[in-house]
């Protein structure tokens, strides 16, 4: 059985928006044999993968790099230095467009230890990806989505298996005519839209429904939310959830 056949799974650490309430931050770690794709770092999310896992991710990918995405880089940057510094350094997958970005957010600050003589990076092995990640032998395309800027926010899609949108608004052009092999759609959606997210209201409006029957949301802010997800027919991710493909 080659990688690409193997059992791949899809855990989600944290199913919140930025002001979540006790959801974790929205992340999620894919599982290919013995390895772990870690989707997303956002506050709190080290501490809820070691609870899990009892280790590092193997590599982390970044959708996109606004802090409850990535506010725990910090965290993970102490834990591969300091508490694992035989061990292969964590993988870090940046689409190559929002590189700058995330070095001005958690990568430039001059003297990132009080010891001295250490690079931010120095920690991770840093990959710049445009349009595939390959993670284990397994190749996933990487889609730009709508997100503010233009390519600052990007989804995760293993043909034939799933898409993981990260944040986005509404992509129908997309979920048709790129996302079309049945694959489940992990999609950001809050109860209620807005300019950044997508809402239940965007979901009916701009998705067929047959692509509604795809998704499952995540991305949302109270656990009583959950109840306004299924009245519309709607599937959700919940914290802890793991779904096998």
């Amino acid at each position: 059985m080659s990688k690409s056949d193997q059992d791949i799974q899809l855990t989600f650490l944290g199913v919140g928006g930025a002001s979540q309430e006790g959801l974790g931050h929205a992340s999620a770690v894919v599982e290919i044999g013995d390895k772990k794709l870690l989707i997303d770092c956002g506050p709190g999310t080290v501490k809820l993968f070691f609870e899990r896992y009892h280790c590092l991710p193997d590599a982390v990918f970044i959708t996109h790099c606004h802090l409850d995405h990535i506010g725990d880089f910090e965290n993970l940057f102490i834990k591969s230095w300091f508490h694992q510094p035989e061990a292969v350094q964590p993988k870090v997958f940046v689409p190559a467009s929002i590189i700058p970005l995330l070095h001005q957010r958690v990568g430039c600050y001059p003297a990132v230890l009080a010891e001295g003589g250490v690079n931010f990076w120095d920690a991770f092995h840093l990959i710049p990806i445009v349009n595939e990640l390959v993670f284990n032998a397994v190749v996933f395309s990487v889609i730009p989505v709508r997100h503010h800027a233009p390519e600052t926010a990007f989804g995760l899609h293993l043909p034939s298996k799933f898409f993981y949108t990260g944040d986005t608004r509404p992509i129908p052009e997309i979920l048709e005519h790129r996302v079309n092999q049945n694959e489940t759609i992990f999609h950001d959606c809050g109860v209620m839209g807005n300019p950044s997210h997508t809402g239940l209201d965007d979901i009916q409006r701009e998705y067929s429904p047959e692509l509604i029957k795809r998704l499952c949301c995540y991305h949302y802010y109270t656990k009583d939310d959950v109840q306004k997800y299924f009245a519309e027919d709607i599937q959700v991710a919940r914290q802890g959830d793991t779904f096998s493909f």
